[in-house]
């Protein structure tokens, strides 16, 4: 069926450039829209330090994701910092340690 429907599109939407390239020989109009981060925009100072940092992206309410695992890792790890994007301690609705960001 792949052939069939890509004969039959108008353009693609992708997820990646990688992706998008994949597409490049078919001469359909092809956009990429990123599910991730832009890494060559502003973003906030930097804060110098020694403690290691992790770091997760994520949507609130995708339970797949495990967040609470994170929590847990955290709790026993308190010298790691974990950085979680995209939640606030009112979404993740745990007791979070210091160390989660």
């Amino acid at each position: 069926g792949r052939k069939r429907i890509l004969k039959n599109i108008n353009g693609i939407v992708c997820v990646t450039n990688e992706i998008s390239n994949l597409y490049a020989k078919l001469n359909i109009p092809t956009e990429v829209i990123s599910n991730g981060i832009k890494l060559n925009g502003d973003f906030l100072e930097t804060i110098p330090t020694d403690r290691p940092q992790a770091v997760f992206v994520g949507t609130p309410g995708q339970i797949w994701h495990g967040v609470e695992k994170i929590i847990l890792a955290a709790k026993k790890l308190p010298d790691i910092d974990f950085n979680i994007v995209g939640y606030n301690s009112e979404v993740l609705g745990l007791s979070t340690p210091d160390n989660v960001i």
